[in-house]
């Protein structure tokens, strides 16, 4: 490859040398970047669930709940063309209240 030269094979190591350090550097750059966007993804994280348990507090405390709280809505209705065919309840066929059986 290089052969019995020995200014070759010394320009080579240093070229090596240099490469490796510079490889070293490169990695060492990229792992601090990752683990900086890794940092500031979990204060934001942390940021987040502290804001949500707060207002999840201060709606406890204060008896409010939010747009997703289930609510009960009470109003009069009238159904309009109830068809025959289609009962509204099963018959009945002893004081009991038993349903009737299609077998009986």
């Amino acid at each position: 490859m290089t052969g019995k030269n020995p200014l070759i094979q010394a320009l080579a190591l240093v070229v090596a040398t240099a490469l490796l350090g510079l490889a070293f550097v490169i990695g060492a750059v990229v792992i601090g970047v990752l683990l900086a966007l890794g940092a500031v993804a979990a204060i934001a994280i942390a940021i987040r669930i502290w804001w949500l348990q707060r207002k999840v507090r201060a709606a406890a405390a204060t008896g409010t709940s939010g747009p997703s709280a289930r609510q009960v809505i009470e109003g009069d209705y009238t159904v309009v063309g109830a068809r025959a065919s289609h009962p509204r309840s099963l018959p009945r066929d002893d004081a009991r209240g038993r349903p009737r059986d299609s077998a009986d």
